[in-house]
C-alpha cells in the first residue's frame, strides 16, 4: 500500500511537471475564473495547512498579494500561462507553481536550495475563509500569554499575543530570537487554528482551551518541524531585555572585517567611508523573515538619517557558502527593500559562523543580531532578534527606543 501511494504521488508530481513544461509560452487570456480570490491548502505531514491569495492583473501584468491576517505581501514574479501558474518569491529561495484546473489549482512549493523539498498544494477560486467557513466559538483566546513550547528549558518561554474577534484570530509568538509573523485563523468549539505562508515558511498552530483556562496544543513547520505548546494568560508576561542577551567579553578585540560586497568588491572595517561615524552592523540572511522585517525598517531609517552621519553594513550569511549564490540573494533582498546601505557576503548561515566574524562577543543567538558602533568604532549596543510589525506594541517600542539611541550617538559630536 505505501508503495502504490508513493507511486501513485509521484506519478502525479512528474503530471505536474508536463502541464507546466507544454503550457510554457501560451499566454493566458484573460479570465476572469482565474482572477480574485484564493484559498489553497499545504499537505504536510498529515495535516491541511490553508492560506489565502488574490490573483490579479494591473494592465497586462500580473501580481499575487499573499494574505495573513493584517499583513498583505505583493509578490509581482507571476507567470500566468493557457493552464498553469508559477509564482517566483522576491527574496526567499522558493517559488509556487500550479495547474488551473475546473476552478482549482493543483500545485507544489518548491525550496531552489533544499533539493526535493516539495509541499504540495490545491487551491479553490472563490475561497476567503481561512480553516472553517462557518462561525461559532465557546473559548476566548485574546489577550497576553505565557507560552512554553516542547524544546524549551525551564526557565526559557515564549509570548503569545492573539487578538479574537468572534471566531476570528490573529496574532503571533514572540520569542526571543523573533517572532512568528502574522498568523491568521478560526477559533472552533474550544479549538484555536493559525495559519501562515510568507512566500517560503509553512506554520499551523492548534490549541484548545482547557476546563482550567489553559492552552495545549501542538504546531507544524513545513515537512518535519513540529513542537508542542502549552500556554497560561499572563497580561503582565514579558520578554527577557533584548539588548542584554549578547555582549562583549573582549575588549581588546575591535571590531575588523574584510570582506566581499555583493559585487565583489572588499569592504573594510574600519575604514575611511566610516571614520567619525556611527555605524549599525546587521547580522542577517535572505532567508529569515525577521531579517525582512527588520530590513524593511532599517531602509527606511537609513534614507532618512544617513546625512547625519550614518552608515549601515548587512552581514548576509546565505544558505550557501559560494558567493554567486550568497550575491544573488542579497541582490534579491537590496532590490526588494530599495537598501541603499552595504551588503557583503559574510558567510553561510549558522550563528557559530557569525560568532568567527565576531570573538569578542559572548555568543550570537539569532538571525537577526544587531550591533551599534559609536563614532569611535566602540560597541555600545547589540539587540538580539526582532520584534516586527505582526507584534504590535513590542515593535512600536522597539521603534521608539532605537530612535532614540540612534540620536544620542549621531549628537554625539567626532573626536
Amino acid at each position: 500500500m505505501l508503495l502504490k501511494t508513493g507511486f501513485t504521488r509521484l506519478l502525479s508530481l512528474f503530471a505536474l511537471g508536463s502541464v507546466l513544461l507544454t503550457s510554457c509560452g501560451q499566454e493566458k487570456k484573460e479570465d476572469t475564473k482565474t482572477l480574485g480570490s484564493w484559498r489553497g491548502e499545504f499537505s504536510a505531514q498529515g495535516k491541511k495547512i490553508p492560506f489565502n491569495f488574490e490573483l490579479h492583473n494591473h494592465d497586462g501584468k500580473y501580481a499575487v498579494h499573499l494574505l495573513n491576517g493584517d499583513n498583505n505581501e505583493t509578490i509581482e514574479s507571476v507567470k500566468v500561462t493557457a493552464d498553469s501558474l508559477i509564482i517566483e518569491m522576491p527574496v526567499f529561495d522558493a517559488k509556487l507553481e500550479g495547474a488551473f484546473k475546473d476552478g482549482k489549482i493543483e500545485g507544489r512549493l518548491v525550496k531552489n536550495y533544499a533539493e526535493g523539498y516539495i509541499i504540495p498544494f490545491t487551491a479553490e477560486h472563490g475561497k476567503k475563509f481561512r480553516f472553517e467557513a462557518r462561525s461559532g466559538s465557546s473559548a476566548n483566546f485574546n489577550g497576553r500569554w505565557k507560552v512554553k513550547f516542547g524544546h524549551y528549558s525551564d526557565d526559557r518561554f515564549a509570548v503569545g499575543i492573539f487578538k479574537q474577534e468572534g471566531s476570528k484570530v490573529q496574532g503571533t509568538f514572540l520569542t526571543t530570537t523573533g517572532d512568528y509573523r502574522f498568523l491568521e485563523g478560526d477559533v472552533i468549539g474550544k479549538t484555536m487554528y493559525l495559519s501562515t505562508f510568507d512566500g517560503e515558511h509553512v506554520y499551523r498552530f492548534e490549541g484548545k482551551m482547557t476546563e482550567q483556562g489553559r492552552i495545549e496544543g501542538s504546531y507544524i513547520s513545513g515537512l518535519k518541524g513540529k513542537n508542542t505548546w502549552s500556554a497560561i494568560h499572563d497580561e503582565s508576561v514579558k520578554l527577557p531585555d533584548a539588548n542584554s542577551l549578547t555582549y562583549v567579553t573582549d575588549k581588546s578585540q575591535k571590531v575588523s572585517l574584510e570582506l566581499p560586497n555583493i559585487n565583489g568588491e572588499t569592504l573594510s572595517f574600519p575604514g575611511e567611508k566610516y571614520k567619525n561615524k556611527v555605524t549599525v552592523l546587521q547580522i542577517l540572511g535572505s532567508w529569515c523573515p525577521n531579517c525582512l522585517d527588520e530590513t524593511a525598517f532599517l531602509s527606511d531609517y537609513y534614507k532618512k538619517n544617513k546625512d547625519r552621519g550614518l552608515e549601515i553594513i548587512g552581514l548576509g550569511y546565505e544558505r550557501r557558502a559560494d558567493f554567486d549564490y550568497a550575491s544573488k540573494m542579497l541582490k534579491k533582498l537590496q532590490k526588494r527593500y530599495d537598501i541603499q546601505y552595504d551588503l557583503v557576503v559574510a558567510g553561510k548561515s549558522g550563528t557559530k559562523n557569525v560568532e568567527k566574524t565576531f570573538p569578542m562577543l559572548n555568543k550570537i543567538m539569532s538571525f537577526p543580531t544587531t550591533i551599534i558602533l559609536d563614532r569611535k568604532g566602540e560597541i555600545r549596543n547589540i539587540h538580539t532578534g526582532f520584534s516586527g510589525p505582526a507584534t504590535g506594541k513590542a515593535y512600536e517600542d522597539f521603534k521608539k527606543e532605537f530612535t532614540e539611541k540612534m540620536d544620542e550617538l549621531l549628537n554625539e559630536q567626532p573626536s
